[in-house]
């Protein structure tokens, strides 16, 4: 997604998602929290003096993107939203998504790449699969990617909810352009709590 955006000329800016990347991580899974990789990235924003962007925000970093857009619309001048979403506890969390965060708290490997290759229509090369693999060599790199399906709110009673009802009703007075993009086949976000 990087390369066409650059070779148009934008400059492109991509968090490591702390846990997800190469950069320093914590090693306990305790030490994750969905508010916290909130303000991860506020503070990133915030270093960087980052002001109108146009805000791509995709899967896991739309829980983290569209709070942020919500709080600091300010510094977001145009949102485009693929295959995110920023649950409420509202529906049904679909079965497949509790089979992934089961598979990401208990199984004793967790093999980015494969899991990636999984979950796409076209295959992916071993290349792109040791990319997906190579922030997390071993066990002891792994709190964030094991940590992060338990983060996503699927309860009412979920400590993020009121956050994340508080910034529904933020983008609902959203008058900026938005765009919004889903798989269809997504087996996931096809049928989650998204409005």
């Amino acid at each position: 997604m990087i390369t066409p955006l650059t070779d148009a000329g934008n400059r492109v800016l991509a968090p490591d998602l702390i846990g997800f990347g190469r950069s320093d991580k914590p090693s306990r899974v305790e030490d994750y929290t969905y508010q916290r990789h909130v303000e991860w990235v506020t503070s990133w924003f915030e270093h960087l003096n980052l002001w109108d962007v146009t805000l791509l925000v995709q899967d896991w970093g739309s829980l983290i993107g569209l709070r942020i857009a919500a709080e600091q619309p300010d510094r977001v001048g145009r949102l485009v939203v693929a295959n995110g979403f920023l649950p409420i506890a509202q529906r049904r969390t679909p079965p497949a998504f509790h089979a992934w965060r089961a598979f990401a708290r208990y199984s004793p490997v967790l093999p980015a790449g494969r899991i990636v290759g999984a979950g796409t229509v076209r295959r992916v090369s071993a290349k792109v699969r040791a990319g997906y693999d190579a922030p997390f060599p071993d066990k002891t790199y792994q709190a964030g990617a094991r940590a992060f399906p338990q983060l996503v709110p699927t309860s009412p009673t979920d400590p993020a909810i009121p956050a994340n009802r508080k910034a529904w009703e933020a983008l609902g007075r959203w008058e900026k352009p938005f765009l919004a993009i889903f798989g269809a086949r997504d087996p996931i976000l096809g049928q989650a709590d998204t409005r």
